[in-house]
């Protein structure tokens, strides 16, 4: 499966691998081997880039963020 475009540029957004995936609580590693976002890093990875969640995954048709975990606190 080739590399979705969209995943291309958000990945070379200064230390934006870094980001996503402290964010996601993975490794780097793991963030490099994407070959598009998965849907349960969407919302990390559309916050670290700004690029809208549709837009990185527009399969999508239902997508919402998790609740925001300090809202929840």
């Amino acid at each position: 499966m080739a590399r979705d475009p969209v995943l291309v540029a958000a990945l070379q957004t200064r230390l934006a691998v870094q980001r996503i995936a402290r964010l996601c609580g993975i490794s780097s590693a793991a963030v490099s081997q994407w070959n598009r976002v998965p849907e349960r890093h969407v919302w990390a990875v559309s916050k670290v880039t700004g690029i809208p969640a549709a837009e990185l995954r527009p399969d999508l048709k239902y997508y919402r963020p998790p609740p925001d975990k300090e809202a929840a606190e």
